[in-house]
């Protein structure tokens, strides 16, 4: 019986965790705007390279639970109105693993002191549904006896708005709803499950502080809304950060489980960042869950590691040390 009731507790957390985030789910998204936004390209005026792990309800899923990875450069052009990105990506989560791979444009109109960038996407989402690795009660189950392959192009767009103080923006990293399915198919609005879902992301933060003060903080919050989904409501991260002596930030989130019965604090964030050099900077945050989840699972853990290859003053800090955003 009791294997019974957390395997209800399992299946009930992850029916209301998927159906809010289909997409890979990053604690420290105001580290990597890119991540969520193709707009977000030459944003830092340089060469910058950066990769998040995320492994996900760590405990008694036995190889099943969530884990992802992205690894994302971008850089301004020669003219620096014009920046190209790239990002690779690989999500795992039960027997199902999808990889990806998107190139990112981005133009930027600068209005007074704010620069106002617009990105387009393109790539495409390899889904590989591994259903031998099933743990079935038929062994001749020919459903779950076979693996499937899905090559899905996809396509996506932003608007990204920055200052030195501030950041706001609104993305929809993949339209075509392609079906998972099906190779080289678009799914139809009666195709409720077997689909790609448009995602879209609104995203916000601001540095508050004199320039020259001990202690600055930074709150920030992400939107995430999943179009089609039966009685979706937006999952919402609401984030504070401290940044100390220009150098280490200090934050504190929390993530609403987007559940279809009402928006609920599913988890409480703990995250750190520290810029080791005026270009080298390393992160990790901490999940704890307060969902029904956290009866089977010990958190989340994300580590970040960044690299910024040049710079130029007034698009920094501290010339010892690194950005904002």
């Amino acid at each position: 019986m009791k294997k019974i009731i957390l395997l209800l507790i399992v299946l009930v957390s992850f029916w209301n965790d998927s159906m809010a985030q289909q997409d890979p789910q990053y604690s420290m998204y105001m580290f990597n705007g890119l991540y969520h936004n193709p707009a977000y390209a030459g944003s830092k005026d340089a060469l910058d390279v950066s990769a998040l792990y995320r492994n996900q309800w760590t405990g008694q899923f036995n190889g099943g639970a969530p884990q992802s990875a992205t690894l994302s450069l971008h850089s301004p052009l020669a003219k620096k109105q014009l920046s190209l990105g790239l990002m690779v990506g690989y999500d795992h989560i039960g027997y199902t693993d999808t990889y990806s791979m998107l190139g990112m444009f981005a133009y930027k109109i600068p209005i007074k002191n704010v620069q106002l960038s617009i990105g387009l996407q393109g790539g495409f989402y390899n889904f590989s549904d591994n259903k031998n690795n099933a743990i079935t009660l038929d062994p001749n189950d020919r459903i779950l006896g076979v693996g499937d392959v899905v090559f899905a192009p996809n396509f996506g767009a932003g608007i990204y708005a920055y200052s030195k103080r501030f950041y706001a923006g609104i993305s929809m990293p993949h339209i075509l709803e392609s079906n998972i399915l099906d190779k080289y198919h678009i799914a139809g609005n009666d195709e409720t499950f077997s689909k790609l879902y448009r995602h879209l992301f609104a995203t916000a933060g601001v540095v508050i502080g004199r320039e020259d003060a001990t202690v600055k903080f930074k709150p920030s919050i992400l939107i995430k809304w999943v179009s089609g989904v039966p009685k979706s409501i937006p999952s919402i991260d609401l984030n504070f950060s401290a940044l100390f002596v220009d150098r280490f930030w200090l934050g504190i989130s929390a993530r609403s489980g987007g559940n279809i019965k009402g928006p609920y604090i599913s988890d409480i964030v703990g995250m750190f960042e520290v810029l080791i050099t005026q270009q080298l900077r390393a992160g990790y945050s901490y999940d704890w869950q307060t969902s029904s989840l956290n009866q089977v699972t010990k958190g989340s853990h994300e580590f970040m590691i960044g690299y910024t290859f040049g710079f130029t003053k007034n698009r920094f800090v501290n010339v010892r040390y690194g950005t904002y955003f």
